[in-house]
């Protein structure tokens, strides 16, 4: 029996949150599809290429060989794009047994998306959605923290410490070391490293798309 699953979203940017659904969907399925799923009303931060980047470095640190500590997926994980409604997609893929992969963060996300599977069975009879509940560490992680956390770093609400690893403008693990005391997770806490690493490319980028040319010097 094949086993598929799907599991969309916008992941502007992937988090840990995302992560672990990934990875725990992996092993529950003989094949995981990951969508980003595309909306003419959001204006993401990241580009579809760099979202689509992220998420292949997440499904090659959730596929890597296992170690004695961390059972790792079996199942084969893709990375693919959609402009359509995810069933369009669903009622595309041939396979005896077909779920949406949902992660809930919050009572009030599982009561949604138990709304959103009904409406999604009734349009799409025979899909059935998994929901998988966040760990209690990741409940408050979210794409949109990461969001705010990066526009106060660029409006200087946060000031990130010297980068700690070759390569790095700024040391986004340690971003919010004096961001305004409400501030209650890091990147670190929130991204994978291999975000995190994609993340700092964008920085790089936007500092020196927007950092202003250097005056001439004209001498005392």
């Amino acid at each position: 029996m094949t086993r598929v699953a799907l599991y969309a979203g916008t992941f502007d940017p992937p988090t840990l949150g995302h992560h672990s659904v990934i990875t725990r969907a992996a092993r529950l399925v003989d094949r995981l599809i990951v969508v980003i799923a595309i909306n003419p009303l959001k204006t993401p931060l990241f580009s579809l290429e760099t979202r689509q980047e992220m998420l292949r470095e997440l499904v090659r640190a959730t596929t890597a060989p296992p170690d004695a500590s961390i059972h790792r997926a079996s199942s084969t994980i893709e990375v693919t794009t959609t402009d359509a409604l995810v069933i369009d997609l669903a009622r595309q893929i041939d396979a005896e047994t077909l779920w949406l992969v949902r992660g809930a963060r919050t009572p009030c996300d599982f009561i949604e998306e138990c709304r959103l599977a009904d409406l999604n069975r009734q349009l799409c009879p025979g899909l059935e959605t998994l929901i998988l509940p966040s760990p209690p560490a990741l409940s408050e992680v979210s794409s949109t923290r990461v969001r705010e956390l990066l526009d106060q770093v660029n409006q200087g609400q946060a000031h990130p410490r010297p980068p700690t690893h070759p390569g790095c403008v700024i040391d986004l693990a340690d971003t919010l070391t004096d961001a305004p005391s409400n501030a209650t997770l890091s990147l670190h806490q929130l991204c994978h490293p291999s975000t995190l690493r994609l993340i700092e490319r964008h920085q790089r980028q936007r500092h020196a798309t927007f950092s202003p040319e250097p005056r001439p010097d004209h001498g005392p």
